[in-house]
């Protein structure tokens, strides 16, 4: 089974909240959550490892391989990173290195909800 895995760490000491983790098929038009894992907060550095299946992404170049891109932020999204995406990935990604880092702008408690609920609308508007 195709897996994603390395360390997350930040620069600001330890993180007292939870840090979600994602990785994602990352094509030119869209992009496909391929899996995600929580951490408990109070660490300053940790190992993850996501699974995922290959019939949960389709390679738009017809190559069969995914595009990988993980991306990881606190619940109260004032840290985050990403990665750079990493093409035609092979199944077991190991050694990345993500560092979370203080965001500019951080978005507000509503505008982090109307994102992380928008996909599960499908296509109903909010009132």
């Amino acid at each position: 089974m195709p897996s994603v895995s390395g360390i997350i760490s930040t620069t600001s000491g330890v993180v007292n909240t939870d840090v979600i983790i994602t990785a994602y098929d990352v094509d030119l038009i869209n992009q496909q959550r391929l899996g995600e894992i929580t951490l408990q907060g109070s660490f300053s550095s940790q190992t993850f490892q996501i699974r995922y299946s290959r019939r949960q992404y389709q390679s738009a170049e017809g190559s069969g391989t995914a595009d990988i891109q993980v991306r990881a932020s606190t619940l109260d999204g004032l840290l985050a990173t990403e990665t750079e995406i990493i093409f035609n990935a092979p199944d077991e990604v190991t050694d990345i290195r993500l560092e979370l880092r203080p965001v500019e702008n951080p978005a507000s408690e509503l505008e982090r909800l109307v994102e992380s609920l928008t996909p599960l609308m499908e296509g109903v508007e909010f009132a």
